[in-house]
This record gives C-alpha cells, sequence and structure tokens, in this order.
C-alpha cells in the first residue's frame, strides 16, 4: 500500500484541489523543496474542466540543503565558504552545545555574525588525506610525511623544504627503478679502475631520488 505524503504547514498557499491533481514525485519536490527554507511557486492552470499543475523545474542554486556542513550561503557580507568553515568549526571541534544543538538553516540566518566572530579566523577544515602532518609536543615541532607521493608537485615539494634526507629518500625513491631497485640508493666502488682498491665501495643517493 502505497503511503499517502500529506500537504506541509509551509504548503498551505496550494489549494488542496490542486495538491491532489499533482503526481507524488511533484508533491516530493515541493515538500523537500520548504524544508530547505524555499516557498516553491505553482502555476496551476484549468482548461475544459482538466487541471494542470506546473511545478518549477529544479534549480541546483536553491537545491534544498540536506547537509548543514555543505554550507554554500551567503549571509551579511560572510561569504559561504566561511560559514560552511564555521559551521564544521562549531560541531566537529569546540563542539558547543548553542551551537550544535540549535545548527540548523534558520539558525545559522539568524546568528551568521555570531557564528563568525566565535570562530577563528582563517579556519579551514583539516585535509582528508594530508601530504604533511605537523604536531608540537612540548617546544619540539614534528613533522610527518603521512603517505605515498602522488604527484611530480608533491615530489618537488618535498624536495624543497625538506632537501635530500635519509627519511625523505624514503619517499622520493622511485619503486621501478631498474638502477637501484626501488632503494632510493646503491653501491658503488670509490676507487673504479684501480685495481684491489676498486672493490672499496661506497652508498651512493640513487638519480631518480632528483627526478
Amino acid at each position: 500500500m502505497a503511503t499517502r505524503l500529506f500537504k506541509p504547514h509551509k504548503l498551505r498557499h496550494i489549494p488542496d484541489a490542486q495538491w491532489e491533481a499533482m503526481t507524488d514525485d511533484e508533491r516530493q519536490t515541493l515538500s523537500l523543496s520548504v524544508q530547505g527554507g524555499f516557498t516553491p511557486k505553482v502555476t496551476v492552470t484549468t482548461t475544459n474542466g482538466q487541471t494542470k499543475v506546473e511545478v518549477p523545474a529544479t534549480d541546483p542554486k536553491t537545491q534544498p540543503l540536506t547537509n548543514i556542513r555543505d554550507w554554500t550561503e551567503s549571509v551579511d557580507g560572510i561569504s559561504g565558504e566561511r560559514l560552511r568553515n564555521c559551521i564544521n568549526f562549531q560541531l566537529d571541534v569546540r563542539k558547543k552545545d548553542f551551537w550544535v544543538r540549535n545548527m540548523s538553516v534558520a539558525h545559522v540566518r539568524r546568528f551568521a555574525k555570531s557564528l563568525d566572530e566565535e570562530t577563528p579566523p582563517g579556519w579551514t577544515p583539516p585535509e582528508e588525506n594530508p601530504l604533511i602532518l605537523e604536531k608540537t609536543k612540548g617546544d619540539d615541532k614534528i613533522i610527518t610525511i603521512t603517505r605515498e607521493l602522488q604527484s611530480e608537485e608533491e615530489r618537488v615539494l618535498i624536495r624543497n623544504r625538506f632537501g635530500i634526507t635519509a627519511y625523505t629518500i624514503l619517499f622520493l625513491k622511485k619503486k621501478d627503478c631498474p638502477k637501484c631497485k626501488g632503494a632510493g640508493n646503491y653501491k658503488m666502488s670509490s676507487y673504479p679502475g684501480q685495481g684491489r682498491l676498486e672493490k672499496l665501495t661506497e652508498t651512493v643517493t640513487c638519480e631518480c631520488v632528483f627526478e
């Protein structure tokens, strides 16, 4: 048995007869729209006793907000991006009850300035898969490379910021390098072509680390 979709209170301006004349999909679209704070305009025409209901096509810019964390609307001169960051800061970092309990479209619009003021300037959510992680322990700053390098830009970044060290070689080495076999370094004679001294070797950083 199909579930009956009743007309939301915010759509009370639509006569019952018009509501009944809509398809289930049209009723669903309008119901979702008012949940996002929008009041859609519905065009109703009657021709030869037949009622036709036209529901406006969905506009991506006026899609109902289904997740407050995806906020995009600018309010009181505060950009949508900044408000989105503020929302995520309050929900994930600060977790103040006033914001967590009341966070909604209407609440953000009403208290946008307070939300901005109570969030550190310039705060942005941490990357989901950061390349470099910095932590402070006492007076020491600990920097860690968290994953394999995925692009030439990241290789350049690591070389320029940290140089070539035993630690960065672990990430800069190329696994398919035929010369070092993915080790990042190889052994070579310290005295090539000099008889018995030729057996003396030294470890050399492979060229692939610099590529």
